[in-house]
């Protein structure tokens, strides 16, 4: 005996305009990513929205407070950013993370050194390529270590494929 689905029904709930399950999801992937709206927007940025800060920022809490609906675009760029995690997670799986007596934690990963700087409870971070006498140091601070530690990795990335874009003559 076979069933019949219709998908119809099963797409429709989730388009409400302040379906609380969308806004679930956003605010679970958000969470999981230890992103907030300044990070995101701030992503939005970096990858080319035009649009100006502020009405990203409002664009985004106005989704995360249901005042309207949580657009497929922004859902599908959180699953991209859970999958760079996830590929960060498996592509640094044993990252040996030294710590120092005054409880900084270093770490030598590919062409960087990163040291992450306890203060008031929480993680400064400061991710330099070896040999290069400028640092990204985040003006925020990590509320957590895991945090800390997934935001140095995920700067790392990015600035990896920065160069390979850079120095590639494939058009894009």
């Amino acid at each position: 005996m076979s069933v019949m689905v219709n998908y119809r029904e099963d797409i429709a709930p989730h388009t409400d305009s302040t379906d609380p399950d969308l806004r679930s999801v956003m605010m679970r992937l958000m969470k999981e990513m230890y992103f907030n709206t300044s990070d995101l927007t701030e992503f939005m940025k970096s990858m080319g929205d035009q649009r100006d800060y502020s009405t990203i920022m409002r664009s985004i809490q106005r989704m995360l407070s249901g005042e309207v609906k949580v657009s497929g675009e922004m859902i599908v760029i959180l699953h991209m950013l859970l999958g760079q995690r996830l590929r960060l997670k498996e592509r640094y799986p044993d990252i040996e993370w030294e710590v120092q007596p005054d409880q900084r934690h270093i770490a030598h990963v590919d062409n960087y050194k990163i040291v992450l700087i306890p203060e008031r409870k929480k993680w400064k971070i400061d991710c330099r390529r070896v040999g290069d006498k400028h640092s990204l140091t985040w003006e925020r601070f990590s509320h957590s270590i895991e945090e800390a530690k997934y935001r140095c990795l995920s700067y790392i990335e990015a600035r990896e494929i920065e160069d390979a874009l850079l120095h590639s003559e494939v058009a894009i």
